[in-house]
Formats: C-alpha cells, sequence, structure tokens
C-alpha cells in the first residue's frame, strides 16, 4: 500500500511538472477503481460513465491541491462522490428452471446468489448503501471512508453495522419466501402412483 501511495504521489508530481504520460498513467491505473464506485453508488452505468469522466476533469483542474496525505484513489473518491451529491441535488431540483448438470446447477445457483446480494444493497438506505459500498465493495478502509464522506469514523462504523443488519434482514426473508414457494409448489403438484390410480377410479 506505502509503495502504490508513493508511486502515486511521484505520478502526480510528475504530472504537474507537465508529463502527460503520467497523467495517462494516474488515469489507467484509478479510471476502473473510480468507475466501479460511482456504478455501485448510481446503479446506472451511464451516469457512472459521465460522472467518472466529471471526476477525473475536475481532479486535473484540482491536482495542485492533492498534498499526499490520503491515497490518491481516496482523493479521487472523494471527489466523485462530491460529484455525485451535486448531480443529485440539480436532479432533485428539476424535478422539484430447466434440469441443469449439477456444475451448471451450482453455477446458477451462485449467480442468484450475487443477484440477490446485489439487490439487498440497492435496496439499502442511501447512507448506509454508500458506507456499504465503499468499505465493502471497494474494500476501502473506515479512516479512508470517514475522510471521502467528511463523517467521524465512529460514524461509519455506526452505518456499517446498521447496513450489515440490514443486509441480514433482507436475505433471511428472501431465504424464507423461497422456502415458501418451494412448498407451495410441491403442494400444488399432482401426486403420482397409487394415488392418481384411486382418484380415476373414483371418477369412472
Amino acid at each position: 500500500m506505502t509503495r502504490k501511495w508513493n508511486a502515486d504521489n511521484r505520478l502526480v508530481r510528475r504530472t504537474l511538472a507537465g508529463d502527460q504520460s503520467a497523467g495517462e498513467l494516474l488515469v489507467a491505473n484509478h479510471y476502473a477503481t473510480v468507475l466501479h464506485f460511482l456504478l455501485h453508488l448510481t446503479g446506472h452505468p451511464n451516469e457512472a460513465e459521465e460522472l467518472t469522466q466529471d471526476t477525473f476533469v475536475k481532479a486535473w483542474s484540482k491536482l495542485q491541491l492533492f498534498e499526499g496525505r490520503s491515497a490518491f484513489k481516496t482523493w479521487l473518491c472523494q471527489i466523485g462522490y462530491r460529484e455525485f451529491l451535486a448531480r443529485r441535488r440539480l436532479l432533485e431540483t428539476v424535478e422539484l428452471d430447466c434440469e441443469l448438470p449439477d456444475e451448471r446447477r451450482d453455477l446458477a445457483g451462485q449467480i442468484v446468489d450475487a443477484l440477490a446480494i446485489e439487490s439487498a444493497i440497492s435496496n439499502l438506505p442511501e447512507v448506509l448503501r454508500i458506507t456499504f459500498v465503499i468499505c465493502h465493495v471497494q474494500e476501502m478502509s473506515v479512516r479512508e471512508a470517514a475522510s471521502i464522506l467528511g463523517v467521524p469514523e465512529g460514524t461509519v462504523f455506526s452505518r456499517l453495522s446498521s447496513a450489515r443488519e440490514h443486509l441480514r434482514r433482507q436475505l433471511a426473508m428472501r431465504s424464507i419466501a423461497s422456502i415458501g414457494s418451494a412448498n407451495a409448489k410441491s403442494a400444488a403438484s399432482p401426486k403420482e402412483g397409487p394415488q392418481n390410480y384411486e382418484m380415476s377410479k373414483t371418477i369412472v
């Protein structure tokens, strides 16, 4: 982490000195991270792409203000988060089973589980969702999250705890609903064997 931090700081200094290749390398190293972060915040690929571009434009206009006290990735995400909030405020103002082989079934189950988790995350209250994404999806530290969000570390811990509790409840309810649906299908399906035979005799 320290080596990456120092490497980014050197690239920033070279970029400020007019080295275009250093700037291009900074973008290449961090574009995907910022895009992924904003995609989780917005839920819309096109909006996330636009915000990511806005983030780097804003970052380059303020690059001389980067002091290296936080990781460059954290600094970029701070800017991205502010751009996200600014756009959100602007918008608010303007608006005043077929059978599968075992290995394929396992893969399908993993995909369904992953989609369920993504859905549960997207349904979190916004402030909890953003905090959860920063720490668990972007894998940033509580200190970095606090820096990006502009809140104390204790607030980040509290929000993470609430987010995990919300997710546990949502996933538990989904599991209960799945069991209930399976039981209902089982009860509704016709019985085979002697019972069907006996029923046919009664009808005749």
